[in-house]
């Protein structure tokens, strides 16, 4: 295992929470986001999101559900 693997082997994609392909943001288990905009190049959607140890929360209009995710699984939670 070389230097390169070592850092980044505990880190995910960020996935579009439209279109669920990879953005350009990488995250580790340990980094913490907050009102963070999310862009994705495949749709062209910009959106807010949370990040506490690799599961995302979008961060709707508040009279909308907000809606998380978890970043290493392709699984959406409604609250």
């Amino acid at each position: 295992m070389n230097k390169t693997d070592r850092c980044f082997s505990n880190s995910e994609w960020i996935l579009c929470p439209v279109c669920r392909s990879k953005t350009r943001v990488k995250i580790r288990k340990d980094t913490v986001l907050t009102n963070f905009p999310l862009f994705c190049p495949k749709c062209k959607q910009e959106c807010l999101i949370k990040a506490i140890n690799l599961e995302i929360t979008v961060i709707n209009e508040p009279d909308d559900e907000p809606v998380r995710f978890l970043a290493d699984h392709r699984l959406f939670l409604s609250l």
